[in-house]
């Protein structure tokens, strides 16, 4: 039997068909011209299953749909069974844009600039179904059921095996739908699928967007026939913290993943969440500086006991020379500004310079340098020498040339 409906046909005599959208195992979607609202289009989602049961669950989650307001959800503005054949639809707002799958397909790989905002954007949306009463699980987050639109908003969309949240329960039997690739588990079996579920899925679509590779599905990976290749060997320029958040939202145990979409979006800020200013330091107190004190030194003659300059080789007391004297240093009061009112201090010593003592004639004449005695002359003998020498030199060199001459003739 066909799944597929026929071009211009009419749904509930309001809703035109133009063309198939997308198709799964069980449902599609299309693009519906509303006639009623002057050709308005409108995404019609298909339900394949038309049994009772599920026709039940179906118009249990359609009225709950349709109360939901938020600007990352189309709208779901109708539901209906169509007698003819069994099956249910839902009407919501048509999504103009290109959904994630296309847009990677088209581009290559996100960055995260790029991707992260969309991904905010989404988390924000699933926070908002997980909190309602009671929540509401999407159970098929993956980049063809995000769309982009114009003005750069991510709609999370293809609402047709949401399913509400009962911890008592199991998962429907018509809720049993997967996704290769982006669905957890615990949504393969009779498992109880939750928040951790959509936060798996998401963690899967991430994968996909930094590395351009779509996740092996969650069975090879619990049957150990395929591994999960971490995104940075594919992606190095992968922040590390975004690698991790995408890991521990993709473990196979639920238990082990972020338990809200909110906690994975606090994770891929996770740098930016834990900076902090740096802690006020108080500045070190002003200290003003004291004048370096003035060392001078003094010499204390050891005769008469009489403080003298350390530049004085005489005693300006007694007039002996200063020979084996002790050197002591005096500190010297450091030159603050005097007060108007105070004297200045007083020096240790006298500046006048030491008197002279006086010196006898005999002392005089002793200290008179002595005249330099006239240099004598050079030995006869050597300069008689030399000239032997050279006289000797040119008879040979005499002898010689007349030798040389005779030769030659």
């Amino acid at each position: 039997m066909s799944h597929t409906l026929a071009l211009d046909s009419l749904l509930q005599n309001r809703y035109r068909i133009r063309r198939k959208l997308g198709q799964g195992g069980f449902g599609a979607v299309y693009l519906a011209a509303d006639i009623r609202l002057n050709n308005h289009l409108v995404a019609a989602k298909e339900n394949f299953d038309n049994s009772k049961e599920a026709q039940t669950q179906f118009q249990i989650e359609a009225h709950l749909l349709a109360t939901l307001q938020h600007n990352g959800l189309p709208r779901v503005s109708d539901f209906f069974v169509e007698p003819s054949s069994g099956r249910q639809y839902l009407i919501m707002d048509y999504v103009e844009g290109d959904d994630l799958a296309v847009i990677v397909q088209r581009t290559g790989r996100l960055n995260e600039t790029q991707a992260l905002p969309w991904i905010d954007q989404v988390c924000d949306a699933l926070a908002y179904l997980h909190t309602q009463q009671p929540p509401i699980i999407h159970r098929d987050i993956k980049p063809p059921n995000i769309r982009i639109r114009r003005d750069q908003r991510a709609i999370l969309v293809d609402f047709g095996i949401a399913k509400i949240f009962d911890p008592k329960q199991g998962t429907a039997m018509g809720a049993r739908a997967v996704s290769a690739g982006y669905s957890p588990l615990e949504q393969y079996g009779n498992a109880t699928t939750d928040a951790r579920s959509d936060v798996y899925a998401l963690g899967a679509t991430m994968y996909f967007l930094f590395t351009g590779h779509a996740p092996p599905e969650a069975t090879e990976l619990a049957a150990q026939d395929k591994t999960l290749t971490p995104p940075r060997q594919i992606n190095p320029h992968l922040a590390p913290h975004v690698e991790n958040a995408i890991l521990k939202a993709m473990h196979l145990d639920a238990r082990h993943r972020y338990n809200s979409a909110d906690e994975l979006r606090r994770a891929l800020h996770a740098p930016k969440a834990i900076h902090q200013p740096a802690p006020f330091v108080p500045p070190p107190p002003i200290v003003q500086a004291q004048p370096i004190p003035q060392i001078s030194g003094t010499i204390r003659c050891a005769r008469c006991g009489q403080m003298n300059r350390k530049t004085a080789r005489v005693c300006r007391q007694c007039g002996k020379p200063l020979r084996g004297v002790q050197k002591l240093d005096a500190v010297m009061p450091p030159h603050d500004t005097p007060a108007s009112h105070a004297a200045p201090p007083k020096p240790f010593f006298s500046p006048e310079p030491a008197p002279t003592p006086k010196k006898s004639a005999r002392g005089s004449k002793q200290a008179a340098p002595k005249k330099l005695a006239p240099q004598k002359p050079m030995h006869r003998m050597k300069r008689i020498l030399r000239i032997v020498v050279f006289v000797f030199l040119g008879l040979i060199a005499l002898v010689i040339a007349g030798f040389l001459w005779i030769v030659y003739l």
